[in-house]
């Protein structure tokens, strides 16, 4: 019971957020790694070439290098940042993956306490008498909220042979705890067959049904009868 929700996507969208986020910030290192400063680009020129005498202007030169040289240091951006961002980034998209786990178990645990459970409280053979019994099963909303839509099919079968199968042509509606009866009798020859344990009795149920979030359920149930209790007996029961 429950609903299955895949948590790949959820995990495949955050490791997409990291690998953007790193590689835009690695990305912007390396474009300001590249500029390079106007002073270092310079043309030479014929007249450039010519020896410079004069201190003042070599002062200049060098006092042109230092401040390029200021300028490129100051481009590059530090490893503790990239670092930081790297980190940040990381647990960011932890952060959103935990979340989103958190709000889906919070959804199931909503779903299961606020939906309808209808299921079979008992199968069992009533009302003895000559001519045949009666075959009875109890349908019963356990959930709390209002099953709506449902949809049943009731069989008996006797040695192999169908006696009884009845399918609802309309929709039944249960409130939380309220329940139907489904009966049916088995008559003449047959109860004679039930008793002797020659032709073993079955009775089978499905059901399907709503709940207000319009989500389809289903139950199915199978009882043989025991011979040991001279009633029925559940062998098999499925439910979602």
């Amino acid at each position: 019971m429950g609903i299955f929700i895949s948590y790949k996507p959820l995990v495949a969208f955050c490791i997409l957020v990291v690998f953007c986020q790193a590689s835009s910030a690695i990305g912007e290192n390396r474009s300001q790694r590249k500029q390079t400063n106007p002073n270092k680009n310079v043309v030479v020129t014929e007249e450039q070439t010519q020896p410079i005498d004069s201190n003042q202007t070599v002062e200049k030169q060098l006092e042109a290098d230092k401040t390029g040289s200021r300028a490129d240091d100051s481009s590059k951006i530090p490893g503790y940042i990239l670092i930081t961002a790297i980190v940040t980034s990381v647990a960011t998209s932890i952060y959103m993956i935990f979340s989103g786990l958190q709000w889906l178990a919070t959804k199931r645990i909503y779903e299961a306490s606020n939906r309808p459970y209808v299921g079979v409280e008992y199968a069992c053979i009533k009302n003895r008498r000559p001519d045949g019994v009666n075959v009875e099963v109890l349908i019963k909303n356990s959930g709390s909220i209002l099953a709506t839509n449902i949809r049943y099919r009731f069989e008996i079968i006797l040695g192999g042979v169908t006696v009884c199968d009845f399918e609802s042509e309309e929709f039944v509606t249960l409130p939380p705890q309220a329940s139907i009866i489904l009966a049916e009798k088995i008559i003449d020859h047959t109860i004679d067959s039930y008793r002797l344990n020659n032709e073993p009795l079955k009775v089978f149920l499905e059901m399907e049904y709503e709940g207000i979030s319009r989500r389809k359920y289903y139950y199915r149930e199978k009882n043989e009868y025991d011979s040991k209790t001279y009633n029925l007996k559940r062998t098999f029961g499925e439910a979602n």
